[in-house]
C-alpha cells in the first residue's frame, strides 16, 4: 500500500469506547481494511498514527500494527508510508510505548 485515503467520517465500532477512532483504509487494489488508532505522536513536526488492524488476515500479513504519516490538506486527510529512516525512528517510539517491559518489583 503506497498512499492511503480514508473516508473523513470517523466511525466508531459498537462496543468500543466512544473515544476510539476506527478508520477504514483502501489499498491500491480496492480492498478495504478497518483499523483502530491505537496511538499517535508528532515527531519532527509530522503526525504519525499507530494503527491496529481489526482484520485478522491483514494482521498476520503485516505484523502487530501499522505506522502511517498523516497528511492533512484542509479538510481532507490521507496517509503516506514512511521511508526507511523515518520508519526506524517512529517505530522505535511506538515499540517503546507498546512493548516496553514493566518491572513490577520496583514498586
Amino acid at each position: 500500500m503506497d498512499e492511503k485515503k480514508i473516508n473523513p467520517i470517523e466511525e466508531v465500532e459498537e462496543g468500543l469506547d466512544e473515544d476510539v477512532l476506527v478508520l477504514t483504509l483502501e489499498d491500491e487494489d480496492g480492498n478495504s481494511y478497518d483499523f483502530i488508532r491505537e496511538a499517535e505522536t508528532t515527531i519532527d513536526g509530522n503526525l504519525y498514527y499507530a494503527l491496529v488492524p481489526l482484520d485478522e488476515s491483514f494482521k498476520d500479513a503485516e505484523g502487530d500494527y501499522l505506522i502511517l504519516k498523516v497528511i492533512e490538506d484542509g479538510e481532507e486527510i490521507s496517509f503516506e508510508n514512511l521511508d526507511e529512516d523515518e520508519e526506524d525512528r517512529v517505530a522505535e517510539y511506538f515499540d517503546d510505548l507498546f512493548f516496553s517491559e514493566v518491572n513490577y518489583d520496583e514498586q
